[in-house]
This record gives C-alpha cells, sequence and structure tokens, in this order.
C-alpha cells in the first residue's frame, strides 16, 4: 500500500493513495508538536494501513531529512520538480519550483482539460498556469491568510490577531471584523480578478481551475472562478508521480 505525505510549512497532509484516488487522509500540526509526537503519529498510521511505500513532497528540508532518517526501513520515493513527467515546464530554474506546486501541476495535467490553472491556498497562496500540449507556463507567490494576519498584527501596536472567518461584510464595523473583511474579501477579489484575467489570454475553449490547500475551503461558496475544489489534490499528483516512475500510469 503507497502512502503519501505532503510536508507543507505549518502542516504534514497525508492518506493512502490508490488507483489515482486518497483515502484515510490524516493532517499534523508539525509547528504544535515536538517532532517525536510528530513520528509517533506516522508510525501508528504506516502500521494501522500496512504500508509498505511512501512517497512524498516538502518544502522543510530539514523535516523532510528527519522523516526520511526515522522510515529508512519503507521504500521511500522523493518528489522532485525538476523530474521529468512529459510537461514542458517553462520555469527557471526548475528545480526551484516548489514541490507542492508541481505536484499539483501534474494532477492536474493528468485529469483535466487544459488550459488551466490550480490555486492553493495555504501558508502561500500559489497560482500555477498549465496551458495547451501539457505546457507549465509559471505563476505567482503570494503570502497566504495566516501570513497577512499575522503579519498584521506582528508589524503593528494596536492591531489584534484575529480569527480568519467567511464574511460576506465589505467593510467591517470594527477592528476585529475591518481586519476580517480585509482578508477574507481582499483574497476573495484577488483570486477572481487573476482568474478573470487570466482566461482573457485563453480566449478559444474552456479554462478549468481547480482549488486545493489548507485554507481553499474557506472560500468554497464565494470562489465561483473555481470550478473544483479538492482538498487532496496535491496527494493525488505525489502518488501520479510515482506511478509514473515506479510502476507506470494508472488512472
Amino acid at each position: 500500500m503507497l502512502m503519501v505525505i505532503d510536508i507543507g510549512n505549518t502542516t504534514i497532509h497525508s492518506g493512502i493513495y490508490s488507483s489515482g484516488n486518497i483515502t484515510d487522509t490524516f493532517l499534523i500540526n508539525h509547528t504544535q508538536i515536538h517532532f517525536n509526537q510528530t513520528k509517533s503519529i506516522l508510525i501508528k498510521k504506516l502500521k494501522n494501513f500496512s504500508v509498505s511505500r511512501i512517497a512524498l513532497c516538502s518544502v522543510v528540508k530539514n523535516l523532510e531529512d528527519k522523516l526520511i532518517a526515522e522510515f529508512k526501513g519503507y521504500n521511500i520515493f522523493t518528489v522532485k520538480s525538476d523530474m521529468k513527467t512529459g510537461i514542458k515546464m517553462d520555469y527557471s530554474p526548475v528545480a526551484s519550483l516548489g514541490v507542492d506546486r508541481f505536484a499539483n501541476i501534474v494532477a492536474f495535467a493528468n485529469r483535466y482539460d487544459l488550459p488551466g490553472a490550480v490555486i492553493d491556498i495555504g501558508s502561500a497562496l500559489t497560482i500555477d498556469v498549465i496551458g495547451g500540449q501539457k505546457s507549465y507556463m509559471g505563476g505567482l507567490i503570494f503570502p497566504g491568510p495566516g501570513l497577512c494576519r499575522d503579519a498584521v498584527s506582528a508589524e503593528t501596536d494596536l492591531l489584534p490577531r484575529v480569527e480568519i472567518i467567511r464574511t460576506d461584510k465589505l467593510f467591517g464595523n470594527s477592528t476585529d471584523e475591518s481586519i476580517q473583511s480585509g482578508i477574507y474579501t481582499g483574497f476573495k477579489c484577488m483570486v477572481t480578478e487573476y482568474i478573470h484575467q487570466l482566461k482573457k489570454e485563453f480566449k478559444k475553449g474552456c479554462f478549468t481551475t481547480v482549488a486545493t490547500g489548507g485554507w481553499s475551503s474557506l472560500w468554497e461558496d464565494d470562489l465561483s472562478c473555481v470550478n473544483i475544489f479538492d482538498r487532496n489534490f496535491t496527494l493525488k499528483g505525489i502518488g501520479d508521480i510515482y506511478h509514473m516512475f515506479n510502476s507506470g500510469w494508472k488512472t
């Protein structure tokens, strides 16, 4: 059985990959617990599902190295963004592309009609554009909702650290509401307008959009520019890449 692991800046998102789908997912906030606790949780999951193979991608090198050392008894496959998957990569240098973004690009190119874009709302907001003929055209990186909230609080004397919530208000009637509206409405407008501009670049045919990432579900009711919300999309890409290099592509 194959376990796929996405090590992000804040969380470890993992699940079981089978026939292109993800089951039995779990999430670990590795910034809030000791590494030994993280290791114990993973060991329990590995045993519960009789896992023999692990495929992972990571944007936290130190944590990646620790986990690989701890689980060296398993067959571990590590995703790198300069792997050859049949997608033309217009990015320089390719190895500098985040592996989570790379996994999203591969998952999209293998599942949906092109062109399109993947919107990942996590610690950072990334939007990656995939053109026709399986060509990655580039993307953008912006601080995610949590980083924006924390920066407002940390870099000012009087502004509080608020909970990020869905709000219909264009403006708030208190400091907390104003920050909440600024973040929620700000991200909604930014993503919507960016996708609108992208669609103008691709005048003919459809333009498919997929949203993923830990914060994405918060905007699920308000981002009409998004066709598919898939919290497990990065995990699917990791599993796809594993099978490309180990047992052939399977849908």
